[in-house]
């Protein structure tokens, strides 16, 4: 049902100048029928709708003629949405979007997690710079999709807020540079404080600076991230691209709180691997998850989907 109305306002506000022409018309029509004295009979009613009403006065005659302009209003709604520029076209979707995902930069890792989201049929908005329309092809990829996409810059209010911003539930910044990324996390927070902001940061000094201002709620330094990994390789064999292993925070709030590690994975349908409680990590099928742990889960994407429902 909640589809069905978001369509319905969407395109509601896809013809809204159509509509409002129409209303006017229609007012202007019974008002002047009124002032001309023109009986408002059903058989009146039904003559000006048919075209077949024969008008003998001046005012039956601009009555006539308003009609056949209402009768063509829905070819003007036709031609109204005809002619939205897909720009136009994407402000309206992201207008409508209510807890979405906000996606800033179309890189690499931007194009990954859109990619993710989109399997996972979670809905998102592309906030990317006007150069990648023409120059990313994946932008245009998802454009085809009728993803909305924004063009413009994420540290601008009007393009976050174009983005749906006040709405969205979280804006991931994948942007390669941290000043940048920096300044949009600070602006996301402004414009919507509730707003879950997680940031890709290379500097650790940007980092603890987001994180101790509250402008960002998780930082993912993908440097800090591969470090452990790499001093590994140099003296083993290490598998870098292993799938679906992500390490949960639980919260106050939390389905698992009060549950235990065996029925999270019966809840969910996923292993998981560890619980991380004070330092220390525990490997215990019967420990019951508490606020503060950490939980390390595996499983193929759905699978996650499922956890993130579940943990949240």
């Amino acid at each position: 049902m909640r589809v069905l109305m978001s369509e319905l306002i969407y395109m509601i506000k896809m013809v809204k100048y159509a509509l409002l022409y129409f209303g006017s018309l229609a007012v202007l029509f019974f008002s002047i029928m009124l002032l001309c004295g023109i009986p408002l009979t059903a058989q009146n009613i039904v003559l000006f709708l048919s075209l077949n009403y024969v008008p003998e006065t001046l005012g039956e005659a601009i009555c006539l003629f308003i009609m056949v302009l209402i009768q063509l209003s829905p070819v003007m709604a036709f031609v109204e949405v005809r002619t939205l520029t897909y720009d136009e076209k994407a402000k309206l979707m992201a207008e409508k979007m209510r807890e979405h995902v906000i996606v800033v930069g179309c890189g690499h890792l931007g194009r990954r997690i859109c990619h993710m989201l989109d399997e996972l049929e979670a809905p998102f908005v592309i906030i990317t710079l006007p150069k990648d329309r023409y120059e990313n092809e994946y932008v245009a990829f998802m454009m085809k999709k009728r993803v909305p996409v924004i063009f413009g810059d994420a540290r601008l209010s009007s393009t976050l807020l174009e983005a749906g911003i006040e709405k969205a539930r979280t804006i991931m910044i994948t942007v390669n540079d941290d000043v940048v990324n920096s300044a949009i996390a600070k602006k996301a927070k402004e414009l919507n404080p509730g707003i879950r902001v997680v940031a890709r940061i290379y500097g650790d000094e940007f980092a603890d600076m987001l994180l101790k201002s509250g402008y960002a709620d998780e930082v993912v330094s993908t440097t800090a991230i591969a470090a452990l990994s790499c001093v590994a390789s140099c003296f083993l064999d290490v598998e870098f691209q292993l799938p679906g292993l992500v390490a949960i925070k639980i919260h106050e709030g939390s389905k698992a709180i009060g549950m235990t590690v065996r029925e999270v994975e019966e809840g969910i349908g996923i292993s998981v691997l560890a619980t991380l409680r004070g330092g220390r990590w525990i490997r215990d099928a019967g420990l019951l998850i508490e606020e503060g742990d950490t939980i390390v889960v595996c499983g193929d994407l759905r699978g996650l989907k499922r956890a993130f429902d579940f943990l949240a």
